[in-house]
């Protein structure tokens, strides 16, 4: 019987990682975002004396849903997200004053965790939940 998780993509699409390893590239992307990079990078977004947090509690949150395939989770990262982006791109277009690296780098990777988080292999394994549930 054909396992409809892992379907051949036409030629034009190439698979890198599958529904398992987008959920674990997704996690740890949204905490490299919510919680590394502002500390490890702190200078690239405020002053040395100021102080920056991007979602640390409700991202671990989600980490923890995405792992363990809570149906909200996705919904709720992809909210997140798409927060996390707009807010950077407001602050970019309004309030970039001498700290462009930081913002555009995270507007790079929130978008980047958003193509993950909207992708057919995430879906795939919020779905498979329900299909090893139903058997």
């Amino acid at each position: 019987m054909p396992d409809k998780y892992h379907h051949k993509h036409p030629s034009h699409m190439i698979r890198i990682f599958s529904p398992q390893w987008t959920a674990i590239a997704t996690a740890v992307l949204l905490i490299c975002i919510c919680i590394v990079l502002p500390h490890v990078l702190k200078s690239w977004f405020v002053s040395d004396s100021g102080q920056i947090s991007i979602a640390p509690g409700p991202s671990l949150l989600i980490v923890a849903g995405i792992l363990l395939r809570w149906s909200w989770s996705r919904k709720l990262g992809i909210l997140l997200a798409g927060i996390i982006f707009a807010g950077t791109l407001f602050q970019l277009t309004f309030f970039a004053e001498g700290y462009a690296k930081g913002p555009l780098l995270l507007l790079l990777l929130t978008g980047l965790l958003l193509a993950l988080l909207l992708s057919k292999d995430m879906k795939a394994y919020f779905e498979r939940k329900g299909a090893s549930e139903q058997q």
